[in-house]
Formats: structure tokens, sequence, C-alpha cells
């Protein structure tokens, strides 16, 4: 065996492994560099994707604020008007009341002065409502 024939062919299959070797890991570090981009490409479009999303909640959310602060102005109004009716539906009560006492009053002084007045006579009969009021 002769070296010198032998080592071209030993040189060439030499070269070949390296060249694949060297071909096989700059390909390798290709592909992770496009994996890399790939990756960081679709994180983009998912971050992306993500924030139009977050764009749209917060816009619906603040819009559903907005629609439930203007209801809650509109209930407070009316609890407000609600409220001024009630007062004054329970003063004209009271005044109702007053004005009820003062008429019970007004009429034991009547029948009073009747009886006082005419001896003998007799006052008409109360209605039943007011019978209860009138006896003292």
């Amino acid at each position: 065996m002769n070296w010198q024939e032998l080592a071209p062919t030993i040189i060439t299959c030499a070269g070949v492994v390296l060249a694949a070797a060297v071909g096989g890991w700059f390909g390798h570090l290709t592909a992770k560099k496009n994996a890399e981009s790939t990756n960081r490409d679709a994180f983009t479009r998912a971050y992306e994707a993500a924030s139009l999303n977050w764009a749209r909640y917060t816009d619906a959310v603040q819009k559903w604020c907005e629609s439930q602060s203007v209801e809650l102005s509109k209930l407070s109004e009316r609890q407000e008007k609600t409220d001024l009716a009630l007062q004054a539906e329970i003063l004209a009560r009271h005044k109702a009341e007053r004005l009820y006492a003062v008429a019970i009053i007004y009429l034991r002084r009547i029948a009073s002065w009747f009886a006082e007045h005419w001896p003998g006579e007799e006052m008409p009969p109360p209605p039943p409502e007011l019978e209860p009021d009138l006896d003292p």
C-alpha cells in the first residue's frame, strides 16, 4: 500500500466528512436562528393579538362602566324624588292627624256648648267612625 496513493483519498474523505460536519453545524446554527426568529415572530403576533383583545376588553368595560354611571345617576335622581314625595306625604299625614285632633276637640266643645245652652235637646248622633274618638 502506497501512502501516496491513499493520502489523496483519505484527505478527500476527511475533507468530505469535515465539510459535512461543518455544514451540518452551520445548518444547525441557521436552523436554530430561524427557529428563534419564528418563535419571536409568533410571540410578537400573539402579544399584539392579546394587546388588541385587551384593548377591546378594556373599551367594553369602560363603556359598561359609563352606562352604569348613567343608570346610577338616574336611579339616584329617582330616589331623591321619591324621598321628597315621601317627606311630603309624611308632612301631609301629620297635618291631617293634627287637624283631625283639632276637629274632635272642636266637636266636643260644640257638644258641651249645645248641652249647656239647650238643655234637654239631643244632638244628632255622630257618624260611627267618629264615635270612639268623641266619647270622653
